[in-house]
């Protein structure tokens, strides 16, 4: 999703937007910092928080609320769907409005404990096991659907782009992120390793899944938030997403993960192999998108090093 600047004028408009809703008239509305996505609210009403989201403009909310749905009944602890339309006329885009997941990321928790990771991997394998159609980033291109798909045929297509791999790593060592012997030892790498996952069957993913969606309160896990950037993936992008942005609460993800899913034949191969694919075009886009916020700490530079 693209970033989208929060002006007076665009945040006195999200307030009268949300003054003629029945349900939310009356309620206190501020701005939701942080992040890269579209723009997000919080709605008090009374007691109670709940949290506006914006769509792309031309996009839909119905796939985020139909992913929502099926977590939920799955038993994740996500937020719940309270109003959602695509294509509203006032906005002239797509909105969402969900409960508030009680507490605070984890690694902000004064009481956080490794039981609400190896939990969060626990509730990961339930959203990790919903199947999808295609693969790749969730088509939000239809209004009202009523199934969650992709917008590649096969997961090859969507991770394993060979030729926008050597593509992207052209990208990188022309802007010295990485030397060309580098390069050569990636590509050297994704050769021989290509044939590792074989993956016939789409899977739900977050997307953005690290310790920083995450919710606990006073060290008891309380959910998983932010799922603006789901897709439809193999059941190694999240944990290879995570390996790559949390490492150190890694080995407690997975636990948890195991306890429910049963991905276990060259399991940790697969998630590097995954991560790696992923950090390289992490990596691209940090420096094509948000050049400012690439350094050689980047988590993707240690991990391609490590890796290859």
């Amino acid at each position: 999703m693209a970033t989208e600047t929060k002006s007076v004028e665009s945040i006195l408009r999200i307030v009268d937007f949300v003054s003629h809703l029945p349900d939310f008239r009356g309620s206190v509305v501020e701005i939701v910092d942080g992040g890269v996505s579209t723009a997000v609210y919080r709605l008090k009403r009374d007691n109670e928080v709940f949290y506006l989201r914006l769509g792309d403009i031309g996009g839909n909310m119905s796939c985020e609320a139909l992913a929502h749905k099926l977590m939920l009944e799955k038993g994740v602890s996500v937020p719940k769907v309270i109003q959602f339309e695509d294509a509203n006329p006032f906005l002239g885009r797509s909105f969402m409005i969900t409960s508030e997941i009680q507490g605070v990321r984890t690694d902000k928790d004064v009481h956080s404990s490794t039981g609400i990771i190896v939990e969060a991997g626990r509730q990961l394998a339930l959203i990790n096991s919903i199947s999808v159609e295609r693969f790749g980033w969730i088509d939000r291109s239809e209004m009202n659907v009523k199934k969650l798909s992709g917008t590649f045929g096969t997961w090859e297509e969507f991770a394993l782009d060979l030729n926008n791999i050597h593509s992207q790593l052209s990208s990188l060592a022309k802007t010295n992120a990485i030397t060309p012997d580098m390069v050569k030892k990636v590509i050297t790498y994704i050769e021989a390793n290509r044939g590792l996952i074989s993956c016939p069957q789409a899977f739900l993913s977050h997307g953005d899944f690290d310790v920083t969606h995450i919710f606990s309160v006073n060290g008891k896990y309380s959910g998983i938030i932010d799922f603006g950037d789901i897709r439809c993936c193999s059941p190694y992008h999240d944990l290879a997403h995570f390996y790559t942005y949390s490492r150190k609460q890694f080995d407690n993800l997975l636990k948890g993960f195991l306890e429910v899913s049963k991905l276990e034949d060259h399991l940790p191969e697969k998630i590097k192999f995954e991560a790696l694919l992923f950090g390289i075009g992490k990596l691209w886009y940090t420096i094509e998108h948000f050049p400012e916020k690439f350094n050689s700490n980047h988590p993707a530079m240690s991990l391609i090093t490590n890796i290859v």
